[in-house]
């Protein structure tokens, strides 16, 4: 894991001017140097009740996937990574925290928010040195910050009141003090993990849908990160690569899914495979180097959401509240295909 973290800090010792895969050689593409990171997100330490971690491990490892994205509880969910990081390591596998704190968004400051951060990550970054290569720092936190109908951009003019909540696309998009206590947040996080283990490769990023403005914002006020990330629940078109391109770092996409209502399992697994096809041809052209599906099992107790359903896993409910491991859902099989065509494809550009 730790040659994985190094090898993607040199590609980018080495440049990497986006152009047209015509006008390029291998050695101006050097992320294709190395095969892309193909993962499922899942929540081993804040869901997925009464479901053992080896068993999670047992499927991700049947998709034919070696890396693991998890989010944590505001306390960094010592306990559990401290069980489940030695299994992920003796099956040669790959951990990616997600890491947060709890913030009381009405009342902590910026300043209090950015100690809170620094001392988790440090201590994160500290105790589990050279073991975790690369950790995903805060989660969509952009969405907190963007203008309401009637608030005030930042040249204070009004943002129109009949309106609805802005997309994010720009830098002004933001209101300015829930836009402090969100850079605070990322800045504390990015700065506690670099002097907690200054190898390791921090993921900093945004919810998709546009929302270049808040990672313009980032780089404005010097928060600094090592890759690019991108939620893409909506699909990735060549601007938007260009875009994620253009911030000079390699793309991850640590969710994606095909977030269309009321859609047959049997259609929105064709259209997932289609998806991965999708990255693996802008991978050609622009840094993409990592994609996590979005997730591993469904979460049905949440009720009659898309979480419910968005699994490639089943789970099926037991009598008194338990839950067990169900049958695969047709997207199961359209990744699997998707992956191993993918993987395909690219042992052809070498």
């Amino acid at each position: 894991m730790r040659v994985l973290a190094i090898l993607l800090c040199v590609f980018w010792a080495l440049g990497s001017t986006v152009a047209s895969a015509e006008t390029r050689s291998a050695v101006d593409r050097p992320w294709l140097e190395q095969p892309m990171i193909w993962g499922v997100n899942g929540h081993p330490f804040t869901a997925y009740p009464n479901i053992p971690f080896a068993r999670q491990l047992d499927d991700v490892e049947r998709l034919g996937l070696r890396h693991y994205r998890a989010n944590t509880r505001g306390d960094g969910s010592i306990e559990g990574m401290d069980r489940l990081l030695p299994m992920i390591e003796r099956r040669g596998m790959s951990l990616v925290p997600m890491i947060s704190i709890d913030v009381d968004w009405e009342h902590d400051t910026p300043q209090v928010i950015y100690r809170r951060a620094y001392e988790l990550a440090r201590a994160m970054g500290v105790r589990y040195r050279g073991r975790i290569p690369i950790w995903s720092l805060g989660n969509e936190l952009e969405t907190y910050a963007l203008l309401r109908p009637c608030e005030t951009r930042d040249n204070g003019e009004q943002y129109p009141c009949d309106w609805g909540v802005a997309i994010g696309q720009h830098a002004d998009e933001y209101q300015r003090d829930r836009w402090n206590q969100v850079s605070a947040f990322l800045d504390g996080l990015s700065d506690g993990m670099k002097d907690g283990d200054p190898a390791a490769l921090r993921v900093i990023g945004v919810a998709g849908w546009g929302r270049f403005g808040a990672l313009d914002r980032l780089r404005q006020d010097g928060v600094e990160w090592d890759i690019t990330d991108w939620h893409d629940y909506e699909g990735i078109d060549e601007t938007i690569a260009a875009r994620l391109a253009s911030y000079g770092k390699p793309i991850w996409i640590t969710e994606f899914h095909v977030d269309e209502q009321g859609l047959a399992p049997q259609v929105r697994a064709e259209r997932l495979a289609q998806r991965i096809a999708e990255y693996q041809a802008l991978r050609a052209r622009y840094p993409i180097t990592g994609a996590f599906m979005y997730e591993l099992y469904d979460e049905p107790y949440w009720g009659d959401t898309f979480e419910a359903r968005m699994g490639l896993i089943s789970l099926q409910e037991e009598r008194g509240g338990f839950w067990r491991v169900g049958p695969d859902n047709p997207a199961a099989g359209a990744f699997i295909r998707a992956i191993a065509e993918a993987r395909a494809e690219e042992a052809r550009w070498r």
